[in-house]
């Protein structure tokens, strides 16, 4: 039996062994600084996967990601992400701002120094002068939950480190 293809899209350095390594940037060097020739790596866009076949790929996992798509292509890019996702395939997504918590984490707060900046980091990746590294949506838990849910994904284990939501879902469709 063939070994179905795993992704990892967005990867910036952050790059994976036994991955196809997926970013619009090729890395100068990868995070663990072995040489990027080590690792296979594919120039594109993490929205458009025309590139490979419908049902190929077993596992994508995609980190510090959905907040830089415009809200806009949200949808689009993770039915193309079903789209190329065998049956029960996994999709892991990890270091998602949640706007929510971290917003009523603040209004429940004493409100000092630290929450604020907590808040202003917010206002900073919205209007981040670097296009790559700008946050293009406001998403939360809730929200997400029915966007994968419309998109052909469950959501099988979630929780939080600090304010930064993770997502274990599996491919339902």
């Amino acid at each position: 039996m063939k070994n179905k293809m795993k992704l990892n899209l967005g990867c910036g350095s952050d790059l994976l062994l036994d991955y196809l390594n997926v970013d619009i940037h090729k890395p100068k060097r990868s995070k663990s600084n072995e040489p990027v020739e080590n690792f296979n790596f594919y120039q594109s866009t993490v929205e458009d996967l025309s590139w490979i076949e419908d049902g190929s790929v077993s596992e994508i996992r995609a980190k510090d990601i959905i907040d830089h798509i415009h809200w806009k292509d949200l949808e689009k890019m993770l039915f193309e992400w079903n789209r190329v996702s065998e049956r029960n395939g996994k999709l892991f997504l990890r270091d998602i701002p949640d706007f929510e918590r971290s917003f009523s984490q603040y209004f429940k707060s004493k409100r000092n120094k630290e929450d604020w900046e907590a808040i202003q980091h917010w206002v900073d990746m919205l209007s981040y002068e670097k296009e790559r590294f700008r946050s293009k949506n406001l998403i939360d838990l809730p929200y997400l939950k029915k966007l994968l849910s419309s998109c052909g994904f469950r959501i099988e284990k979630f929780w939080y480190e600090k304010s930064e939501l993770n997502l274990d879902c599996i491919k339902v469709n």
